[in-house]
């Protein structure tokens, strides 16, 4: 038994199906099969059941892919401190960030990284939160970015920012008129006000679900969408209100259409940052890759446009 092996096995498992893996690891179908069939004669059992489509493991497959994939990260992990001897002419990065953050963050991030370190391979991974959390859990991607503190105890989090939750308005809104140059607002105020919102199982969805059921507001809103940029350009053609982030705002450039309000009577803020497995060695990659997102997040929270309507 070999590591090419072991790759062939959990290609295998990853597609469900020999010809497609044999695709993907470049090699003919008969010599797939036959690494196979030498692997559990070695072995001595049968590690998938040929008779479904796909492919599934048996019982003792499944044990052993379980261990395939522990060899697997382990050696992933001494090719990352071997990169770091290396001085980082080459390796690669497997990085998860939510859909909307990776259009607020990469533009400012990739350009520098990949001119500085063109040998590091990244893989951009866009996931909700919640499958990136699970990502990590599974050894599937290196580290998650812009991401909440996960309540798992093999998930370390170490804190990039602390971001507002506000309010972005279009500047010819009657609700600016009510609230007469005021930097915040309660969100009763906005009850008879059409809203764009961000479909559940977002963050910002279960932040505006809470803020409604604690002020007894039952939102009229008019759209749901999981992309936050297309909320904002929405509501800059004046077709509603949205929550959104400070940092959305930021990276927004038609400020001049637009007016942001802190909520009232306590602004809602929470932590963003990165999440990565208790045991993941943090290559020189990885520190590299996070100090340059910090550093665009702290440009981000700079350049974030005034409160109220001016």
């Amino acid at each position: 038994m070999n590591f090419r092996q072991l790759y062939y096995i959990i290609t295998i498992y990853e597609e469900g199906s020999i010809s497609k893996a044999a695709d993907k690891l470049y090699i003919s179908q008969p010599a797939l099969s036959h690494h196979l069939l030498k692997l559990e004669s070695e072995l001595g059992i049968k590690i998938f059941d040929r008779s479904r489509t796909p492919l599934t493991t048996t019982y003792a497959g499944s044990k052993f892919i379980d261990f395939v994939q522990k060899v697997l990260f382990e050696e992933n992990q001494m090719n990352n401190e071997l990169s770091d001897i290396s001085h980082l002419k080459k390796g690669n990065l497997s990085i998860g960030i939510p859909s909307n953050r990776s259009l607020q963050i990469l533009p400012l991030v990739l350009p520098n990284f990949v001119k500085e370190y063109p040998g590091i391979e990244l893989q951009i991974k866009e996931f909700r939160s919640t499958t990136l959390e699970n990502m990590v859990l599974n050894n599937e991607i290196d580290f998650a970015l812009m991401v909440p503190k996960s309540s798992s105890p093999l998930i370390t989090f170490k804190q990039l920012a602390i971001e507002d939750v506000i309010l972005a308005v279009h500047r010819n809104n009657a609700i600016n008129v009510i609230l007469n140059g005021k930097t915040s607002a309660n969100i009763t105020l906005f009850k008879n006000f059409p809203f764009i919102l961000m479909k559940e199982g977002h963050q910002l969805r279960f932040i505006a679900d809470k803020v409604f059921q604690a002020s007894h507001v039952q939102p009229n809103y008019i759209l749901e969408t999981s992309n936050l940029d297309l909320a904002v350009r929405l509501v800059s053609a004046g077709l509603g209100i949205s929550f959104i982030t400070s940092l959305a705002a930021a990276t927004f450039l038609n400020h001049e259409k637009l007016v942001y309000y802190q909520l009232a009577p306590h602004p809602i803020q929470y932590s963003i940052g990165v999440q990565y497995h208790v045991n993941k060695h943090i290559s020189e990659a990885m520190q590299l890759f996070i100090n340059h997102v910090k550093m665009a997040v702290n440009k981000l929270s700079s350049d974030r446009p005034p409160f109220g309507c001016k």
